[in-house]
């Protein structure tokens, strides 16, 4: 084999050659038309969940009589079963009698509510059947959409999601302004597309890197899930007031945060810190719930945005930590994923249900503001502990190894080999950008797949791994796989 291909691009003596281009520079906006619109699907299936379930455009019968609470129900008790039971189901993705279950059961339920309101006299019939099937459908595509992000670098999946949230607002935007016989085909074909998307995006991902069936033993990531439960219960409590202008996946919120992070992954994706979305979303939260409304009294709209920019901001953080820990540690996105989401929506349904009691409670608007605000408080304190305990993407959340796994040597060398990554990224000093080239060397990808991995040019991987030779003082990947203590040669 020609030695410059052996090892990506370098000569014998491990000299990097062709042009090096800054390795803080941005894609550019020109990098839009090479983004694989399938991967965005993410947001059809949320503009889905909006427009039938959360708040619908146009209000059918079963959905006044059922409500959103049974959908609910039925979407966190299939997320927690699955999860329960992920290490015999899992990998979803790979199933196609689950991709065509899951679609059956969302078309069936976007049937029957629009038979609720073309037959209003069978509304108490379908009702709740349509909110079950439509909550089992719901979570199976969470968990299938989950696993195909968990194949994909940080970089990519902070692209796509803030790109899908996007597409979401666009989406139900869209569909306000259809006659209702349209709004409805729409509703029915919405799952459908988000499917075809899933399944269309499954195919370019290589056969090694697609979700595997079994993993090593790990302590759950307890961390980034009490994160976002705290976040979630916050805005479960003011979810009444948010849904007076818009939903939750169509909010001027949503676009807002969501355009900030894609556009600044485009812009200036050489530099941007994934850190900056959680140092950001906090004092959001802080000004929609405490803040504007002490300076803007009677102004909800300001406090409304805050809040679900905020929310918006830490579901995309979310994301990136649970998908980049089953990216890197293999641990299984059914589990991961069934467990948070799962108990991410039942917290959010405590804090709607904590909200109605107060409402009913008899207890004046200054007292009932007073209680919100004093549980808000202890909520960011919480958060802010958290997020102070762990300052980067990259590390643990909570997670300890806990032995080999069901793959025995090969699950252990595959933790000895991250743990050995991340002490050398420590001990020398690594950016956070650096410690993902690094871990792409130690898996033994050419430089042209770590392009495809982190979404950068061919020169700026080699600017990158340059930087990591100068830092670790060594000349050659035999050095660094020496160094890591694995075998020399590439796959």
């Amino acid at each position: 084999m020609d030695s410059k291909k052996a090892w990506g691009g370098m000569n014998t003596e491990g000299k990097i050659q062709n042009e090096e281009l800054d390795s803080t520079a941005g894609l550019g906006l020109k990098a839009l038309f090479k983004i694989p619109l399938f991967f965005l699907g993410i947001g059809i299936y949320r503009a889905w969940i909006e427009l039938a379930y959360v708040r619908p455009l146009i209000t059918a019968p079963s959905w006044e009589i059922a409500g959103h609470d049974a959908y609910d129900f039925a979407m966190v008790a299939s997320l927690l079963i699955m999860a329960l039971f992920a290490r015999k189901i899992a990998p979803l993705i790979s199933k196609k009698a689950v991709l065509w279950l899951c679609g059956t059961l969302m078309v069936a339920s976007s049937a029957l509510i629009i038979t609720s309101y073309y037959i209003p006299s069978i509304a108490s019939v379908v009702a709740f059947p349509a909110a079950i099937i439509g909550g089992v459908g719901t979570a199976i595509i969470i968990l299938l959409w989950s696993e195909l992000y968990s194949c994909l670098n940080p970089f990519r999946v902070a692209l796509y999601y803030s790109g899908s949230l996007m597409v979401g607002v666009l989406i139900v935007y869209l569909l306000k302004g259809f006659i209702v016989s349209y709004f409805y085909a729409s509703v029915l074909l919405l799952p459908i597309a988000s499917l075809l998307c899933l399944a269309r995006s499954y195919t370019t991902i290589p056969e090694q890197e697609r979700p595997k069936g079994t993993w090593g033993k790990f302590s759950f990531p307890w961390k980034p899930v009490a994160l976002m439960a705290v976040y979630a219960f916050a805005y479960g409590l003011t979810e009444p007031q948010l849904y007076t202008t818009s939903g939750p996946h169509s909010s001027v919120g949503v676009l807002i945060a969501a355009g900030i992070v894609f556009f600044g992954l485009l812009l200036f994706s050489g530099k941007f810190n994934f850190s900056l979305i959680y140092r950001v979303s906090l004092p959001l939260m802080i000004c929609g719930l405490l803040l504007v409304p002490a300076v803007f009294p009677g102004n909800s709209t300001i406090s409304n945005i805050c809040i679900i920019m905020s929310y918006a901001s830490f579901t995309i953080l979310i994301m990136l930590i649970l998908s980049n820990i089953s990216y890197r540690l293999g641990i299984g996105a059914v589990w991961l994923f069934g467990i948070e989401r799962g108990l991410r929506a039942l917290i959010m349904l405590g804090g709607r249900e904590l909200s109605s009691v107060l409402d009913n409670s008899g207890l004046s608007a200054a007292w009932q503001e007073t209680t919100v605000t004093a549980l808000v408080i202890v909520l960011l304190v919480v958060a802010t502990m958290i997020l102070l305990s762990e300052k980067e993407l990259s590390s643990r959340w909570g997670i300890t190894f806990l032995g080999a796994g069901p793959e025995g040597e090969e699950d252990t060398e595959q933790n000895r080999l991250i743990i050995a990554c991340e002490e050398i990224g420590r001990k020398h000093s690594l950016s956070y950008r650096e410690n993902e080239v690094l871990y792409l060397l130690a898996q033994k990808k050419s430089i042209s797949a770590i392009e495809h991995e982190l979404f950068i040019a061919n020169g700026t991987v080699k600017a990158h791994v340059r930087h990591i030779y100068e830092k670790l003082g060594i000349h050659s990947r035999k050095e660094l796989y020496d160094m890591l203590g694995i075998e020399s040669g590439v796959f």
